[in-house]
C-alpha cells in the first residue's frame, strides 16, 4: 500500500505545548516549551514531561521562547524542569501514595516537596521510588512543580528525616 492512499495528516500525532524552564547541570537555564502527545501507550491519559524525559531518547526537542526552531537537549544534562502549576493532574488512587522528600542536587542545592509513588502497598518507600522508577520524578514543591533528575541527585531522604 502506498502512502498516497492515506489522506494527509492521517498519521499525525496531536501534541500540546507545555511551558517549562529547563535548568542544566552547567547552571544554564532555557525558557520555552516541550511538546507532549495527547495520549501515551504507557498509561491512560496524556503524555507528561516526565514521560517524555523518561523515554528512550537521549536528546529531546525543546522549543526556546525566542527561537522558531527547536533545540535538542540531552536528558543527561537536565537537572530540574520547572513547570506551570496547571500541569498538576491531581491523580491519586489506591495504587499511589504521596511522600514528602528532600532532594539534594549537585548544582541547585536542596529542594523539598511531595512525590507520588505509584506501586502496590509495601512498595511505596522512597527507596522504591529512587531505585525502581525512571530517572525523572515529579516533585510538587507548593508554588512550584518540578521535574527532578534523580541521576544528578546526591541525597534523597524522607523530609521528616532530612
Amino acid at each position: 500500500m502506498s502512502t498516497s492512499q492515506f489522506p494527509p495528516g492521517s498519521f499525525r500525532i496531536d501534541k500540546r505545548r507545555v511551558a517549562a524552564t529547563v535548568r542544566l547541570d552547567t547552571g544554564a537555564a532555557l525558557e520555552g516549551a516541550f511538546l507532549c502527545a495527547g495520549q501515551t501507550a504507557g498509561h491512560s491519559g496524556r503524555e507528561t514531561v516526565v514521560d517524555l524525559l523518561n523515554g528512550s531518547s537521549r536528546f529531546v526537542p525543546f522549543f526556546p521562547d525566542r527561537s522558531s526552531s527547536p533545540v535538542l537537549v540531552s536528558t543527561r544534562a537536565i537537572t530540574v524542569v520547572e513547570l506551570d502549576a496547571a500541569e498538576r493532574d491531581g491523580a491519586g488512587d489506591e495504587w499511589s501514595e504521596a511522600r514528602s522528600v528532600t532532594i539534594m542536587l549537585r548544582a541547585q542545592g536542596e529542594i523539598t516537596g511531595n512525590v507520588t509513588i505509584v506501586a502496590p502497598v509495601g512498595h511505596r518507600r522512597t527507596l522504591d521510588l529512587v531505585n525502581e522508577g525512571g530517572s525523572f520524578v515529579l516533585l510538587d514543591a507548593g508554588a512550584r512543580l518540578l521535574v527532578v533528575n534523580l541521576d544528578l541527585a546526591l541525597i534523597v531522604a524522607d523530609a521528616s528525616t532530612a
